[in-house]
């Protein structure tokens, strides 16, 4: 929060810098000094607040990583015989979610989320500026920001559509190259390594293409929410100058130093919604892999070995006959054990 507050008091104190500029030379010295003395106080503070927020927020989410990893390869073991016999469960998709998702999720966390509060309390504290200074002109600039959140809205669905049929294919990519990995002696042997080659090149070749329209798409939506912020500069330098020539009774009036104060502040709260924007592709990954660990931990198979219900027998003697018994798997009903 309190590096959230940096960039607004340096649109205050910005804006009493050009006032003292606006003194009497003799005057502009002694006056000076006070506000170079808390531009440095600034600075100090803006150090630590980030070095505290980088370091929290780093520990928090590796903590969080760690966590979901265990967890998740703990439900993994949970899972009966049948779960592991479904082709999307292989030995190849499991390791590639096992080790992508945990990690994708700090899209949402750890440092990111650290930021996420930052712009929050920075733009509700620009909002605060503005109005105090000039709330005609701060209802000038609103009225451009939504153009802005709606770039920022449609640039994250898109994105979120891409990230998940991505990872399908990658994780059946990882299925292929594990799978002849761990057979490389058998793949060798029939000498069908491009045969394998040639199928992870294809899976991974899809998403490769799903990329290159996703970067097109977030190309030119970011480049659009960018782009708003020189076209506010236009209007905000037009409206103010119109403001600065109005009579001093009138009630839109303003000070030059007032319409910089302003300017500054909703700048720097449209750049934290740009800023926001840039964090769609990782939100949008976090979100997807926040999905399917919660449904992996959620999954409880019919027969659940952690499971601590049922009686407890004092005394257990290890002689157990099985007579007549056959099943099958789910995933294979064709085929009988214990036949």
């Amino acid at each position: 929060m309190i590096n959230g507050s940096i960039f607004p008091l340096f649109a205050i104190f910005f804006g009493e810098i050009l006032e003292v500029f606006g003194l009497p030379a003799e005057e502009v010295f002694g006056e000076i000094h006070l506000w170079a003395g808390l531009f440095i106080l600034l600075g100090v503070v803006s150090g630590l607040s980030q070095f505290s927020k980088q370091f929290c927020f780093s520990v928090s989410g590796e903590n969080l990583t760690s966590r979901l990893r265990s967890r998740s390869f703990k439900a993994m073991l949970r899972q009966d015989i049948g779960w592991f016999d479904d082709e999307r469960n292989s030995t190849g998709a499991l390791t590639t979610r096992l080790s992508g998702d945990a990690g994708q999720v700090q899209g949402a966390t750890g440092i990111r989320l650290g930021t996420i509060l930052e712009m929050i309390t920075g733009m509700i504290i620009v909002l605060v500026i503005g109005f105090v200074y000039s709330w005609v002109l701060s209802l000038v600039i609103l009225g451009i920001v939504p153009i802005l959140m709606v770039s920022g809205v449609l640039q994250l669905k898109a994105l979120s559509g891409f990230a998940t049929s991505s990872k399908k294919a990658l994780e059946n990519a990882g299925k292929v190259a594990v799978d002849s990995i761990e057979n490389i002696r058998t793949v060798a042997a029939l000498g069908i390594e491009d045969s394998f080659f040639n199928m992870y090149k294809g899976l991974v070749n899809k998403p490769y293409k799903r990329a290159l329209l996703s970067s097109f798409v977030y190309g030119i939506s970011f480049g659009f929410s960018q782009s708003i912020q020189f076209f506010m500069h236009a209007v905000v330098f037009r409206f103010g100058a119109f403001q600065v020539t109005l009579d001093p009774d009138h009630f839109a009036f303003v000070e030059f130093y007032d319409v910089f104060r302003v300017f500054t502040a909703l700048v720097f709260g449209a750049f934290f919604v740009g800023q926001a924007g840039a964090f769609a592709p990782n939100y949008a990954k976090a979100k997807t892999s926040a999905n399917r660990i919660f449904a992996l931990l959620d999954l409880k198979p019919a027969i659940d070995s952690y499971s601590e219900e049922g009686d407890e027998l004092d005394q257990v003697t290890g002689k157990l006959d099985v007579s007549d018994v056959i099943f099958h798997y789910p995933t294979r009903p064709e085929v009988k054990v214990l036949q």
